[in-house]
Parts: C-alpha cells; sequence; structure tokens
C-alpha cells in the first residue's frame, strides 16, 4: 500500500540516487584550461570569508586520530604518504588572496613534512599526557590560508606495536569522504612499499578538485531551484530559543566539546527494523525524532536544522578528494497534534526536496534572502544534524590494525550538533556542543532525553507529538509522584497582570507600590503599565520580541 504522496517521494529519491550515473568519459565536467585561474568553490569561498573573519580561530580545524597496532613500518608510512601527497593536488593546495579575490595554487615542490614523536620510555600517566599535549597543540594550530601547507601529519610512538597517527588540515581542502579516499590509497600505499609491489600509477589527466572548482564556479545559478528555496525559506527565520547555561555571546568563541555515547544493540534494531517498516531511511528517522527533540526543549514550531550534504553527484568526482560539501537548510513544522508518522513523512518530503535543489550555493541563498544577520548565529540556523555509515577502516596488511579514535580538538561550529553514526547495525550519537552556551549536564540531559524519546516512538509509533513523553525516573518523581497541590487564589489567574487587573478593578485605591515615602495604587499602577505596554507595541516587528527594561533601583 502506497502512502499519500509516495509515489512523489520515490521518484525524487530514485532521482537522487540516480544523479548523473555516468563514467569519467562521459562526465560533463571537463578540465580547466591550462594556465587558468583556478577559484574557489562556493563552499570553499564561504569558509575563506568564516576564517578571515576568526584568522587565529581554529574552529575551521578538520582533525582525526587513529591508532596503529601491531609492527609499523614507518619509512613505508612516510613515503606512502608523500605519495598520496604527490597524487592529491588539492592536499597541496594553498589560496592567496590576488586581484581582489582569493584564489587556488597548488605547491609543486613540496614534501610531505611527518613529524615524529617517541613517547615509549615514559611512564604510562606521562606518556598519556604528553601525547594529548602534542594532539592538541597540533589540532588547534589555526592555518593561515595563504600559505602552504594546509595539513600537518603527526606520528607517535607509544611502544613499539602501538602508534597514535593525527592528521590535521584546514577543511577547505577536505571533507569527511575525503578521509576515506584517503585512508583507502594509504593503505594501498603502505601494502605497495611493504611487499615490494608496484602499485598502478593514476591518469596524469584525470580530473581534480581544482577542475570541479573551475567548471563550478562558471554555472548559472538554476532558476527553478533558486526559487524553490526562495519559497521555502521566504517570510520570517525564528531564532530556535533553546534553553541556555549561559547567554548567547555578541561575539562566540566556537570553543566546545562533545558528548558520546552508544544505544545498545536491542535499541538500534529497534530504530533501524522501524524506520525500514515506516519506509524511510535512517537519516529521515533519526532527524525526524530530532525535531520532536528540539520542539519539546524549545516550545516552538517552526524549526530549522542545517545538514551536510556531499556534492559529488557526478560518479566522475566520487574518487576526487576536496572540500565537495554544501550545507542544507531543512525547515519543517512540528505541531504537536500531529502523530510521528505522519511527522517522518513530511520530514521525508523536507528532505527528498532539499536534496533535489542542490546546486544553490548556500551564500547565494544568504544573498537573495536576506535574512537578518548577526556574528553570533548562522542566518538560518543555530544547530545541525548529521547521519554517516561509518565504513570500515583499510588493511595495512597482516599484523597491522588500523583504528579511528575518537579526538575531540575543542571546537563547536554551530550550538548544537548531532552527530549520529551506524557502524554495522550499532547506533552511537553524540552531540558537539558551544561551551559558551551549554555545561555537561545539560548536554547529558539532553542525551538521555533523546535515548528516552526513541525508546517511546519505537515501543508506541502512531502517538500524537504531544502524548511522546521524554520524561526521566528522577524527573518522573519530581512531576509525576503525588505532586503537592497548592490551593491558592492566584493560580486562577493566567498570568500576574491579570492578577492586578483584577486587584485594580475591585479594590482600585489598595496600595500596589510603595518606595520610600511614595505610594501608588492598584488603579495607578494598572494604568501606566498600560501606557508602557501601548507604547512597547507601537515599536515591535514581530511576535514574541524580547523586549529589556531599563529603570532606576528600588
Amino acid at each position: 500500500m502506497l502512502l499519500k504522496n509516495e509515489t512523489n517521494s520515490r521518484s525524487l529519491l530514485a532521482t537522487w540516487k540516480n544523479r548523473d550515473k555516468k563514467t569519467v568519459g562521459d562526465s560533463r565536467i571537463s578540465k580547466a584550461p591550462v594556465g587558468a585561474t583556478i577559484p574557489l568553490s562556493s563552499g570553499q569561498q564561504r569558509l575563506w570569508f568564516l576564517q578571515r573573519l576568526l584568522p587565529e580561530n581554529p574552529v575551521y580545524n578538520y582533525a582525526e586520530s587513529f591508532i596503529f597496532k601491531g609492527e609499523l613500518n614507518e619509512a613505508a608510512f612516510e613515503h606512502s604518504l608523500q605519495s598520496v601527497f604527490e597524487e592529491n593536488p588539492i592536499l597541496r593546495a594553498y589560496y592567496p588572496y590576488e586581484d581582489g579575490r582569493p584564489i587556488q595554487v597548488t605547491d609543486e615542490s613540496s614534501k610531505v613534512d611527518l613529524k615524529r614523536f617517541d613517547l615509549s620510555g615514559m611512564p604510562k600517566v606521562d606518556q598519556e599526557k604528553q601525547k594529548l599535549d602534542l594532539l592538541l597543540s597540533d589540532a588547534r594550530r589555526h592555518f593561515n590560508l595563504n600559505e602552504f601547507p594546509l595539513i600537518r601529519t603527526t606520528l607517535v610512538k607509544l611502544n613499539n606495536d602501538e602508534h597514535v597517527f593525527l592528521l590535521t588540515m584546514h577543511h577547505i581542502i577536505f571533507d569527511k569522504w575525503s578521509m576515506d579516499l584517503f585512508l583507502k590509497e594509504l593503505a594501498a600505499h603502505y601494502l605497495a612499499y611493504s611487499t615490494d609491489f608496484e602499485i598502478e600509477k593514476k591518469e596524469e589527466n584525470r580530473l581534480q578538485f581544482a577542475d570541479y572548482a573551475y567548471w563550478r564556479k562558471n554555472r548559472e545559478l538554476d532558476a527553478i531551484q533558486m526559487a524553490y528555496w526562495t519559497k521555502k525559506l521566504g517570510g520570517e527565520i525564528p531564532l530556535l530559543t533553546l534553553p541556555t547555561d549561559y547567554s548567547l555571546p555578541a561575539n562566540p568563541s566556537y570553543k566546545g566539546t562533545s558528548y558520546r555515547t552508544k544505544f545498545s544493540s536491542t535499541l538500534s534494531k529497534r530504530v533501524l527494523d522501524l524506520s525500514k517498516k515506516m519506509e524511510t531511511t535512517p537519516y529521515v528517522f533519526l532527524l525526524s525524532v530530532y525535531y520532536i527533540l528540539l520542539h519539546k526543549y524549545s516550545n516552538q514550531k517552526d524549526i530549522l536544522v542545517g545538514s551536510p550534504i556531499s556534492l559529488r553527484k557526478d560518479t566522475a568526482l566520487e574518487n576526487i578528494m576536496g572540500f565537495f560539501d554544501e550545507t542544507v537548510v531543512l525547515r519543517t513544522s512540528v505541531l504537536s497534534e500531529m502523530t510521528f508518522s505522519n511527522l517522518v513523512k513530511q520530514v521525508r518530503t523536507t528532505v527528498l526536496e532539499a536534496f533535489s535543489n542542490t546546486d544553490i550555493p548556500f551564500e547565494a541563498l544568504v544573498k537573495a534572502l536576506s535574512p537578518k544577520r548577526s556574528l553570533s548565529v548562522n542566518p538560518f540556523f543555530r544547530v545541525m544534524f548529521i547521519y554517516h555509515s561509518v565504513k570500515n577502516t583499510p588493511s595495512f596488511g597482516p599484523g597491522l590494525e588500523l583504528s579511528h579514535s575518537f579526538f575531540n580538538p575543542g571546537v563547536s561550529k554551530f550550538d548544537l550538533t548531532l552527530f549520529v553514526g551506524n557502524e554495522d547495525g550499532l547506533l552511537s550519537t553524540g552531540f558537539e556542543y558551544a561551551t559558551d552556551l551549554f555545561e555537561e549536564s545539560t548536554i547529558i540531559q539532553l542525551q538521555e532525553h533523546l535515548r528516552l524519546l526513541l525508546e517511546t516512538i519505537t515501543t508506541t509509533p502512531d502517538q500524537k507529538i504531544a502524548d511522546i513523553t521524554m520524561l526521566t525516573a528522577s524527573e518522573k518523581a519530581i512531576f509525576l509522584d503525588n505532586p503537592q497541590k497548592v490551593e491558592n487564589h492566584i493560580a486562577s489567574f493566567v498570568g500576574i497582570h491579570k492578577a492586578i487587573e483584577h486587584v485594580a478593578k475591585t479594590q482600585p485605591d489598595k496600595t500596589a507600590l510603595t518606595f520610600e515615602d511614595v505610594s501608588i495604587s492598584y488603579e495607578t499602577l494598572n494604568r501606566e503599565a498600560e501606557k508602557v505596554a501601548v507604547a512597547l507595541l507601537g515599536k515591535i516587528k514581530k511576535n514574541n520580541e524580547t523586549i529589556v527594561l531599563c529603570s532606576e533601583r528600588s
């Protein structure tokens, strides 16, 4: 049985999944002219501009840490790194400012600079501290986009059978997809070097990121896609007001950290099974739950979430390293009377439409729609959602095992980002959050509420959103178990102003306020308050606008 709009949704999904299924030879993307000045792609341009605003902030550093267990041939490893550098010009790129704009330049004579540290002779406690200090020093050091290199490599020896490899680069040259390609090529070169096997060289005239950037920059904007976004993001953009521990700073520091947890195999299976039963993807299912969490925390209906998508639409781009990410804005109405299944259908449509209209760069949307700008928040959203299936790490040969080691460099690009990983059917989640705004205890509570929402939804998915509970055991004890009822006449009023209005009518001469030797009645207080209210209403431009009153201390 097809759900309403299911045929259309499936055709959208099919269109996106089967996009540009062409061979390299049939690709519509061609090589950039020899000697052409290479521009930045739209995504790179945005990162370049933001980094220029924050020249010494490492917020756009991309750092990943890996552990090698077994006997690592360090000479083979360094040779492999050099080979990957030579074959991928984007790893040798930098972005000087010339003739009024940044351009991409490739350093042709560079050699990889692998920093090595031997901590094998240290006591375990000292070794762990020194290792963390080395990794953080590398990951938190900002890059100058005008200069080569925009990548740093560090190898830390803990003992003969354990090494830590840290790869730090600026996001302007790399994305998550590129990391998988990097590791795959690194492993292939390492195996070839270790076994005296000659690896097949890449075709010299193959496409590179510079070709893509040149092609993309010379394309005209799609009028139909722009019309979609103009309609979708038109009107007032609501600011998501989550309860935070600290006020939103005028100039955020982008300092942050993360809190991560793994779900049980039972809950993971229930989530994945229900998403399949509802004929949707885990991405859409979990994003829908995230919307509910944000709705319940903010009590808002119109919610915008950012989510990255790779623009490797052409199969010729799937094996090219570079920064191909674009941010899509997912705007959804979350109504308390909706059922979860109806919300999933709505979110699925939103996602498929957004993914079908990704040819409009984010900054083009900002320019066209002119949303309210502020250094403290993104013009469209404050929160992000990222879902990825964890790929198996490539083999470096018998006796050597590579594993990913989560590493937090201490930054957060947004107020709150939910990361969901799916590793062989086991789900894990992590909230990256701005420490300018949140305490860890708040994020732990948020994480627990997310888990409880998933527990409730996978048990009874047809509930209305208003009825989906996420109270913890301690919260139930406070709010639900034998609540103390306090009888008082004030409880019948919807607000303190209504209580004052009532007294002003029934006992107008009764004293309301006294300061030193001056008193005013309830009638006078209510009349003066109404004057202030009328004056304020004449100046505000939107609903629920915060008003600050300043008066002398009394």
